[in-house]
């Protein structure tokens, strides 16, 4: 279980409970003149803690009115701007911090902003008490009637949650698991909270020094996206059941469907907290994603219509390459394939048969021994002319060969264009032991037509020394061991995929210049996403463009990726694997242990998604054409603030457009489904699951879970099929049409928990709000990858229907070629309902676009020919 914390949500709304939201035992510091509010304008002041004793923890907060902040440490000052702050006001403020060594620290007042505040902290007007010991004469009587129809957030004071006495002095607090996925549980006993143990279905800590007749407010934290929330007064040494326990419920943080409750706290007590001890707090929930809760924790400034933040807490630094003082070190993992990137490929010449288009496809037991991890450590950019590759390979590669010298790995970087085994300039590997090997490379080569960089050539004259910009091609040569074992003597060797890497610098790009791999592409601006676009696919392979694993796939996600994506194609019926191998073994073994005794509409989710694609026919129980699956993880990580800066529900500016944020979940903002019905790709994967499979969270795992989502979240983006989509010629009229007001052309992600995703550039061409197009309310679609809708579609067709047991002729590599041959970039079929099929399909669906999409399509019908043609282009080329 890792410790990071995803959210800070431990907040209750009775103030007296504050002294017990603390995640890790700590101590408490006076406030002092290191900690207060700096003005910046009478609504705006940065809330500051400047003492920094080297804290070596994951996480740290800045809490106003019991609403806590990730905040940022600003060369050694904790920081967060607060807006909608109100002049000589008193906020109690909170300063809290992980520490491995010490637990937290934590600073604690009542502070009033006003237009002298400043670091001196002088309008600091009350001083923090002990969270766990606090000064103070307290005599309460709480007489609460609540109503609440939340399972997971509310603790149940039986048998699921309490104290188990294990002697006279020492017990075991324990929570029930009901198939919780998250980062980190807690259970606390009073304010010290421990890291729990799932053991036998409960998750466990132990307790000491306990008194036995003694009453224990106890509480739970576990992350499940939403967080798991509850606490109870527990007497020890009652008996299990906790019929002698108190029960004390909290607010609902994770989204109950309908929660009334009514409170009448009466008490007499002599404290310094920033609570009013007599209340009445009525709270009125629902699950259409409207909260009346005015405690919902909305940041000061952002609207209201959402409470809760997916990833916050999680780094938004991009740290897949990072430069570690003498160097640059990128790590990415890759999987084998059967031939080289040009193999077979005929570039752009429809009629040229391809005889073996095998780059791309996903071979005989993919998911296993197959698999490698690439560390670069680039010299360049500090002055050496010295890139060094290592190559760790997970699985065991083949000792001998009858093709002479692939007995041995190789990292080759540069190619002739348009030879398929031109990759030149492959070093002496050096072995490392455990199947690793590394290669050292020196001096950069120009390519045949004299521009730096990119390609080697084998002309030992035209060399130089590497500079920072060049961009290299590499591949990976391996005979997987695991492949000769399983008699797969037509897949002996083994190639990566192609890598185009950018010297001094980091990183990858999708960038393309071989015309015998697919469309010229030479801009950041056609890399729909970002570092994880996928570059262009040749004319035969544009079938396969939805189904590649992103280029920057960290070596901690590749394994969980590949087992995702055959879980993706099996039947949860029969536990069978829809995925020819081609090869001579057929089809894929299936897994038995997802075989269910289910009444299923369909048995696998690849029925749907068949080749990843949105599908050949409309989803069974939603009556809508199945969505394309590609780049939700990005999606995922999208800030919740720029999707609200996006909103216009009440249409403010007047330009006729209303974007509405679909608020679910308990205050998250939707993104995924037609209506935006679910806020992550897990909420949406167990929908589908349920909705179109009848597989319910029961059904699966939380492994095979976990791996389902990995590989929903890192399928690649493929490339804009031009060379600078800013310069398309249909690129001004997608802004002048007013498209983009909706189909956002640029976004950035920020926090996510694979760095992957992190503070990526994407063109997602989504807004992810709903609006009325005269159709009732949809969610903008997403058009990242559309122009290949078509071509997927058409080969898809083919495959469905085919029964595993009789398709064998499936992995014989001629009907591969053929299939891929004669499949129709025209087979289209968008708009939710399906509608719009065939060559004129983009036409429809701009055509549809009424309610608030009517001045974008009526621009368009009164366009010219020629400038309509260009916007159908640019479609075409997304």
């Amino acid at each position: 279980m890792a410790t990071g914390h995803r959210n800070f949500y431990f907040l209750s709304r009775r103030a007296r409970l504050i002294a017990v939201a603390l995640l890790i035992t700590g101590y408490v510091q006076s406030a002092s003149a290191d900690f207060g509010f700096e003005y910046v304008d009478d609504t705006t002041g940065v809330l500051f803690h400047t003492e920094d004793q080297a804290w070596t923890g994951s996480w740290s907060y800045l809490c106003v009115d019991q609403t806590c902040y990730a905040a940022v440490n600003n060369n050694g000052r904790y920081e967060y701007t607060l807006s909608n702050l109100t002049l000589d006001t008193a906020y109690a403020v909170e300063f809290k911090v992980q520490d491995d060594s010490t637990g937290q620290f934590i600073t604690t007042g009542t502070m009033t902003f006003s237009s002298t505040s400043s670091s001196s902290g002088s309008t600091q007007t009350d001083t923090a008490t002990d969270a766990a010991t606090s000064s103070q004469t307290d005599t309460e009587t709480d007489t609460t009637t609540e109503t609440a129809s939340s399972g997971s957030g509310t603790a149940s004071g039986s048998v699921d949650f309490g104290i188990e006495q294990a002697s006279a002095t020492s017990g075991i607090i324990f929570r029930v698991d009901e198939g919780f996925r998250g980062d980190f549980a807690y259970l606390c006993l009073e304010s010290d909270c421990r890291e729990a143990t799932l053991t036998n279905g409960r998750w466990e800590r132990s307790a000491d020094n306990l008194v036995v007749g003694q009453a224990y407010l106890i509480k739970t934290q576990i992350d499940n996206d939403p967080q798991i929330l509850d606490e109870l007064t527990w007497t020890f040494g009652e008996s299990a059941s906790g019929e002698e326990s108190t029960e004390v419920e909290p607010e609902d943080d994770t989204g109950s469907d309908a929660e009334t409750e009514t409170e009448t706290d009466t008490s007499t007590e002599t404290e310094t907290e920033t609570s009013t001890s007599t209340n009445t707090d009525t709270d009125t929930e629902s699950d259409t994603g409207t909260s009346n809760n005015t405690e919902s924790g909305v940041q000061p400034g952002a609207p209201a219509d959402y409470s809760l933040i997916l990833f916050d807490g999680e780094s938004d630094e991009y740290t897949v390459f990072q430069d570690v003082g003498d160097k640059i070190v990128t790590t990415f993992a890759g999987r084998g394939h059967r031939r080289h990137e040009p193999s077979g490929i005929d570039g752009m010449d429809p009629n040229n048969n391809p005889a073996n288009p095998n780059h791309f496809n996903f071979h005989f037991e993919y998911w296993q021994d197959r698999i490698y991890n690439i560390t670069i450590d680039d010299y360049v950019a500090h002055g050496e002319s010295r890139i060094v590759f290592t190559l760790d390979m997970l699985g065991a590669h083949a000792a001998n060969s009858s093709n002479a010298g692939s007995n041995i790995p190789y990292v080759k970087c540069g190619k002739d264009f348009g030879n398929e085994t031109g990759y030149y300039e492959s070093p002496p590997p050096v072995e490392l032991g455990n199947n690793q090997y590394q290669y050292t490379f020196t001096v950069n080569k120009m390519d045949m037509d004299d521009q730096p960089g990119y390609n080697y050539e084998t002309d030992p004259d035209e060399q130089r020394p590497f500079a920072v910009g060049d961009l290299l091609e590499c591949e990976v040569t391996i005979r997987w061991q695991a492949i000769v074992d399983a008699g797969e003597t037509d897949e002996a060797n083994y190639y990566g995929q192609i890598w185009r890497y950018r010297v001094g610098q980091g990183g990858f790009v999708g960038f393309n210049r071989d015309p015998n791999v697919g469309v010229y592409v030479n801009s950041e601006n056609s890399l729909l996403g970002g570092y994880t676009t996928y570059h262009p696919l040749g004319y035969n392979e544009r079938p396969r463009s939805y189904m590649q694993l992103t280029p920057n796939m960290q070596p901690e996600n590749i394994e969980d990726f590949l087992v995702g994506r055959r879980i993706f194609r099996t039947s949860f019926v029969d536990g069978s694997h829809w995925d020819p191998s081609n090869s001579s073994n057929g089809f894929n073994p299936g897994m038995p242990e997802l075989a269910k005794d289910l009444s299923n509409f369909d048995d696998r989710c690849s029925d749907c998604h068949l080749d990843d694609g949105n599908g050949t026919h409309l989803q069974t129980a939603a009556d809508k054409q199945t969505p394309r699956i590609i780049g939700m993880g990005l999606l995922e990580a999208i800030p919740e603030e720029l999707i609200a800066s996006w909103a216009d529900p009440d249409d403010a500016d007047n330009d006729g457009i209303s974007g509405r944020m679909n608020i679910v979940n308990g205050g998250y903002v939707g993104r995924f489904g037609y209506s935006a019905t679910q806020h992550s790709v897990e909420a949406q994967v167990l929908a589908a699951l349920e909705g179109e499979m009848s597989v319910t969270s029961a059904d699966i795992s939380n492994e095979h879970l976990t791996q389902l989502v990995r590989y929903m979240q890192l399928l690649a983006v493929p490339a804009a099929r031009t060379p600078d989509l800013l310069q398309h010629e249909g690129w001004d009229e997608f802004n002048d049409f007013g498209c983009a007001d909706c189909h956002k052309t640029e976004a950035q992600t920020g926090a996510h928990p694979l760095v992957e995703l992190r503070n990526q550039t994407i063109r997602p061409f989504t807004d992810l709000l709903l609006h009325d197009l005269g159709q009732g309310e949809i969610r903008t679609t997403p058009l990242w990858g559309i122009g290949l809708a078509g071509a997927v579609r058409s080969v898809a067709k083919d495959h469905e229907g085919v029964a595993p047991a009789s398709a064998v002729n499936m992995a014989n590599n001629t009907a591969q070629a053929d299939l891929m041959n004669n499949r129709d970039d025209n087979d289209f079929m968008i708009w939710s309902d399906g509608t719009c099929i065939g060559a004129e399909a983009f036409d429809c669906a701009i055509r549809k676009h009424g309610g608030e999409g009517s001045f974008s399509s009526g621009e368009y019908i009164n366009a010219s020919e020629e400038r309509k043609a260009d916007l159908i282009q640019l479609l075409r080329d997304i």
